[in-house]
Parts: C-alpha cells; sequence; structure tokens
C-alpha cells in the first residue's frame, strides 16, 4: 500500500476527527508533524484559555511520537516553525485552522495543500457558513474540501460533500447549528480521502 506523508493543521472537533480516523497503523497516511490552535480566539475569550480538544490532541501526538507544534498568534502562523525540519511529505491537510496559510508554506507539499471548510464555496466562506447556509433556508449542507491558495476559502474545488440540514422548528437557529457541525464530523475524514484519490488516482480502501 502507497503511503503518503502528511503535515496537519488540525484542529477543534473536526481536527480530531480526520486524525483519529486517518492516523492509524493501517492507513496510507504517514504524519509527518502536526500543528493545532493551543488557545481560544481572543474574539471568544479575551483571556484566551486553552480551548477544550487541546489536551486530546497533546495525549494523541505524545503516544505517538508526532511532532507536535502549536500556533496561536500571527506571527507564529507566518514562521510555521518546525514544518521546513519535516520534509518532504506530500500533503498539507488543513481542517478547522485558525489562520491563512502563507505562500511559502502552500509551495512545501510535493503534490497538494487541502483545506476543508463546512460551508459551500464560493457562496459561505470564512465565519459561520451553516449559519449563513440556514438563515437562507438550505435544505443540505455542503463540506467544502478544496486546493488551498493564498486566499481564505478559495482554491481549485476536489470534493463536495452534501448532509442534509433537517431544520428543527423546535429548535433555535444557534442549536440546528450545533447538531449539524457534530453531524458533519464524519464526513471529514472521507471527503479528504476521496480528495487525494482525485488528485493521485490511487485507490484509497
Amino acid at each position: 500500500m502507497k503511503k503518503f506523508r502528511v503535515a496537519c493543521l488540525l484542529s477543534r472537533e473536526a481536527g480530531l476527527s480526520v486524525l483519529n480516523s486517518l492516523f492509524t497503523p493501517e492507513s496510507p497516511f504517514e504524519m509527518a508533524c502536526l500543528f493545532t490552535n493551543k488557545r481560544e480566539p481572543s474574539s471568544k475569550d479575551p483571556s484566551r484559555p486553552d480551548r477544550p480538544e487541546y489536551a486530546a490532541y497533546a495525549k494523541i501526538a505524545a503516544e505517538n511520537g508526532y511532532p507536535f507544534y502549536t500556533v496561536d498568534t500571527y506571527s507564529e502562523a507566518k514562521a510555521m516553525a518546525g514544518m521546513r525540519e519535516r520534509l518532504p511529505f506530500d500533503f498539507i491537510f488543513s481542517v478547522s485552522w485558525a489562520f491563512l496559510v502563507p505562500p511559502d508554506v502552500l509551495a512545501l507539499p510535493t503534490i497538494a495543500p487541502i483545506n476543508q471548510h463546512r460551508g459551500k464555496l464560493p457562496d459561505y466562506p470564512l465565519a459561520a457558513p451553516v449559519v449563513q447556509a440556514l438563515k437562507n433556508g438550505d435544505d443540505t449542507i455542503i463540506l467544502s474540501t478544496h486546493r488551498m491558495n493564498e486566499v481564505y476559502d478559495e482554491g481549485e474545488m476536489l470534493i463536495e460533500t452534501a448532509h442534509p440540514a433537517n431544520f428543527d422548528d423546535s429548535q433555535s437557529l444557534e442549536a440546528n447549528a450545533e447538531r449539524i457541525k457534530r453531524e458533519l464530523l464524519p464526513l471529514y475524514p472521507q471527503a479528504l480521502v476521496e480528495a487525494v484519490q482525485k488528485l493521485t488516482g490511487e485507490i484509497i480502501e
């Protein structure tokens, strides 16, 4: 089985879904390095406590011996210190990543940098795409898996994964959005596999 080395920029529960599903001993993916966002954004909490998922990332990295880094400022995101020491790798996987990835980092993978965004592009870029879709009465929510470029949520579309909104009128807009976000979690890993298959022509079991 062909193995692909991947530099991962993973955060929040969606990133954990990818980490736990794709990076197993029998999978075709090998971890080159794992980056995560440790602290909450100041827009959510000015004191910037640790994100609730951070401990799980640190535990997985320690147990598996992954090169592990945290990025929580724009200067750290621009430098991406440690990534170049892990070359070569075939892909970057970016899931729920908090910062724009600089062009010199996007050029590092030998095949492609891939990002996932839980909203249809270009209709719902940037923040709160699920809420935007629900406000517009969309019947389906799209998980977009695309090649990254130098602009947020742009780049060649690789895979669009549709999920029914099933809006519950007895619940608030926010409650519906949170439920849908949870329902989307299992879809991230499979969409990445499909994107890699599309880009490489390899069949991944």
